[in-house]
């Protein structure tokens, strides 16, 4: 998961699946302006295997000079 950031801010990384359940967040970090990439191992919150398929992740941004929502499909294979 590739993403740039143009401020400073908070990012929140998520993991749902097709029904919509959170599976994960990945992060919950603040960063520095630039460009960011994340590697899912395709675990849930108590580390458990999840299985193949379609998830969705959304990135959030919070930083002083504006707030980024933004929600992408992808597919986990094994």
């Amino acid at each position: 998961i590739n993403y740039m950031l143009p401020h400073k801010a908070h990012v929140r990384l998520i993991i749902y699946d097709i029904n919509g359940r959170r599976v994960k967040t990945l992060q919950e970090m603040n960063h520095q302006a630039g460009y960011h990439n994340f590697t899912w191992n395709g675990t849930n919150e108590m580390n458990g295997s999840v299985a193949s398929g379609i998830y969705f992740y959304t990135i959030i941004a919070n930083s002083d000079q504006e707030k980024f929502i933004k929600t992408r499909k992808l597919v986990l294979i094994k």
